[in-house]
């Protein structure tokens, strides 16, 4: 368990100029047999003002204060951190990402810092996934829920705002988050039920997704989704449309059954992110023909993904995700024009709500 002693921390450093060790009372822990967690360099004091910012300020803003899901992300994330040093880098990366959107002073600094630490934080994930344990499986957990976060924030209103046209309507439609999101897909396929039981269970739980059934657990929106069949009633990839709109559907019954002000919310103590992860399951969930065609600009697939821009709204109420789902759907009616803006209205009125 952690010790406390009067030693340097010994973990690996983000900037390899910084090697100056720091000497305080600070958690020892042993090293894992991995290289990401070998005793090679220390962290800087600088490092330690993100780590401290983290879990007083970042942390609590990804859950918006809700304490159900605020100990996975406050305390477990570094604890396991200090087992698996990539994860820590992690962790790093949010702290200056979120200061970056709070204020646009040192924004430039701010975000490049957040890219070299997410930057360690694959790193050390592809060095641990090569050999998955039970030792190490909470930490490539860990790293699949950070890097969620950093892709929506980073790749989100931040970006280089010099862009033209054409390459924003691209990142904004998942040209590269999409990928980023869903390359690491298989890992999390192997390493789920390995960590149902641990502390990042509330972040693993899906049970909660495989009870939903759009056709018992109906919702408003149900009716705008099915009326998207008929953009490709004649397609030959109708098979996967369907199967991309089933998804959806499930998508937002979750997302409504698990609101937070749902008055048929389940008592959970993984609710709250249930309703958070309605979206990035879809992400995660849609048939990778479906990305293809979305990728080839045809419009049955642009109008399911300005229904998952719809569903993104909300979540505006995380730094990380504002803004995304009017984005999505201001993109996709750029790119389609008048004729589909029939199937466009609902979600632009999303937009504005």
């Amino acid at each position: 368990m952690w010790r406390a002693s009067t030693t340097a921390i010994i973990l690996p450093n983000a900037n390899a100029n910084a090697s100056t060790p720091v000497s305080a009372e600070a958690w020892t822990t042993p090293a894992s047999s991995h290289s990401s967690a070998s005793p090679v360099n220390t962290y800087t004091l600088h490092e330690l003002s993100l780590l401290h910012r983290y879990t007083t300020v970042t942390s609590p803003s990804l859950v918006n204060d809700h304490p159900d899901l605020l100990p996975p992300w406050q305390s477990a994330f570094p604890e396991i951190g200090f087992r698996f040093p990539f994860v820590l880098h992690g962790l790093f990366s949010l702290a200056s990402l979120h200061q970056a959107h709070l204020s646009s002073f040192n924004r430039r600094r701010l975000l490049a810092e957040a890219a070299a630490n997410h930057n360690l934080l694959i790193q050390g994930f592809q060095e641990e996934s090569t050999n998955i344990t039970d030792d190490n499986c909470d930490a490539l957990l860990a790293f699949g829920c950070i890097n969620v976060v950093y892709v929506f924030g980073m790749y989100g209103w931040l970006h280089d705002d010099s862009e033209s046209e054409a390459v924003r309507k691209s990142r904004i439609l998942g040209a590269e988050w999409v990928p980023t999101i869903r390359g690491v897909g298989a890992v999390m396929d192997l390493i789920h039920l390995k960590v149902r039981n641990g502390p990042l269970r509330p972040l693993a739980d899906i049970e909660p997704w495989l009870s939903i059934d759009p056709e018992k657990d109906e919702v408003p929106e149900d009716g705008h989704l099915l009326d998207l069949r008929r953009t490709w009633q004649d397609s030959s990839s109708g098979k996967v449309y369907d199967e991309t709109l089933a998804i959806l559907r499930k998508c937002y019954a979750f997302t409504a059954k698990y609101s937070p002000s749902s008055p048929s919310k389940p008592s959970t103590s993984s609710y709250y992110h249930s309703s958070l992860s309605g979206p990035i399951i879809w992400i995660f969930m849609a048939p990778q023909e479906y990305f293809h065609l979305l990728s080839q600009r045809q419009p049955a697939a642009l109008l399911l993904f300005a229904y998952l821009g719809a569903l993104f709204t909300h979540l505006d109420d995380y730094w990380y995700f504002k803004g995304w789902g009017r984005d999505i759907v201001e993109a996709v009616e750029e790119l389609l024009g008048e004729y589909w803006a029939p199937y466009l209205s609902w979600p632009k009125e999303c937009t504005r709500g």
